[in-house]
């Protein structure tokens, strides 16, 4: 299941297709459209492989155990090892007495579950999405590299971390709200050097980003970070993860020095060169910051980051292997249950005024219209789409 189609979808898609052509049935798409068609009986009992555990907090788990379900994830935030934020937003005691399996990114994140909870059932797979980062793994996004490279040669990319909407700021993180200005501030400067030298440089909003203009250099969201790690000449960015993704890519990156203290923030900024108030700046200056010590880093926060092939082959193979409970009879209570709930979320938003912009700008229609063209560009398989994998998105 895929929440941010930008962040997400490609490497469960890549792991979608070593499930259907070893010959099992796959739904592939957006989270909650997925989740509230299993509670209404639209699909048949199965396991279930979320892009985190925060639904073991909720209502719809107790419906979809009942149903005969069974729960896996994969963290896509899994690389924040913060424990006071992980275990408060994304972790609970059910994700560790519930979880048929939990997929780790690596040792950092796996220690730190078992730290506070010794008998959750995890397993050390690394990310996919990391895999797509190797540069074996262009071939996976060639459409979009072409296309990059027609339209904006070459480039620097400066990727936002630091434009969200105004009312995602409340009095929990108000603080934030004046770092994510200087950080803006900050980039936007190294931006403007560039620009005036003569380089072209592409702003890439965050999937969660507020729509911006500006004058100066184009704003395009479109894909992964992948495809344009893979084609840019540098990346400059600011309290963002994809300095990390950078340095797996074995693409320059540069970060405004005096960056947040916060934690997340901080390990990612490690990967990045810093600058500060530099008058000129030469792009033949900057090369990826390469050492032993980011190896040992990198390395023991992600599993298998030499390995491009073997995240989604481990994952694929033990999903295939985790066992489900089928139902004899269908459970009508739980599916009128799920009916009333999701009823109720609808009426919420009609209510408040509030609209599924915000989903769709995370996950549309479009995204599995690209990701099933790929899958034939690729010949994956004909029979895939339709046959062995169900796509399914937002209405």
């Amino acid at each position: 299941m895929v929440e941010v189609t930008k962040r997400e979808l490609d490497s469960r898609a890549l792991i979608a297709t070593k499930l259907a052509q070893n010959g099992l049935n796959v739904v592939l798409g957006e989270k909650n459209e997925i989740l509230w068609a299993c509670c209404l009986g639209l699909y048949p009992p199965g396991v279930i492989f979320d892009k985190c555990a925060q639904i073991l907090d909720d209502k719809k788990w107790h419906i979809l155990k009942r149903k005969g379900f069974v729960f896996t994830s994969l963290d896509e935030e899994g690389l924040v090892t913060q424990a006071d934020y992980f275990f408060s937003q994304r972790f609970s005691d059910n994700a560790a007495n519930e979880s048929a399996l939990i997929f780790c990114w690596g040792r950092k994140q796996a220690d730190m579950i078992r730290a506070k909870y010794p008998k959750a059932k995890l397993l050390e797979s690394g990310n996919p999405r990391m895999s797509l980062l190797h540069k074996n793994s262009k071939h996976w996004f060639k459409d979009e590299i072409s296309e990059i490279k027609k339209k904006y040669g070459k480039f620097v990319l400066v990727c936002s971390s630091f434009n969200p909407f105004e009312d995602s700021y409340d009095e929990s993180n108000a603080w934030r709200k004046k770092e994510d200005e200087e950080a803006k501030k900050s980039v936007l400067r190294i931006c403007d050097q560039l620009v005036e030298a003569g380089t072209k440089v592409i702003y890439r909003p965050h999937p969660s980003d507020a729509p911006i203009e500006l004058e100066n250099m184009e704003v395009d969201g479109r894909w992964s970070i992948a495809p344009w790690l893979h084609t840019c000449t540098l990346l400059i960015n600011a309290n963002c993860a994809t300095s990390f993704d950078a340095y797996n890519s074995g693409t320059p990156c540069i970060a405004p020095r005096g960056s947040s203290r916060e934690y997340s923030f901080r390990f990612a900024n490690a990967f990045a060169r810093k600058i500060k108030n530099q008058k000129s700046l030469d792009l033949d200056d900057f090369t990826v910051l390469r050492s032993k010590m980011h190896d040992r880093i990198a390395h023991h926060h992600v599993s298998f980051l030499d390995d491009p092939d073997e995240p989604s082959s481990i994952i694929a193979k033990k999903l295939e292997k985790i066992s489900f409970m089928v139902c004899q009879k269908p459970i009508y209570l739980a599916g009128i249950v799920a009916l009333l709930l999701n009823l109720k979320n609808f009426m919420f938003y009609k209510i408040k005024g509030r609209d599924y912009a915000r989903i769709s700008q995370k996950f549309s229609k479009k995204h599995l219209f690209e990701i099933s063209k790929k899958f034939t560009d690729l010949n994956l398989s004909p029979l895939l789409i339709g046959k062995n994998i169900v796509l399914r998105s937002t209405k």
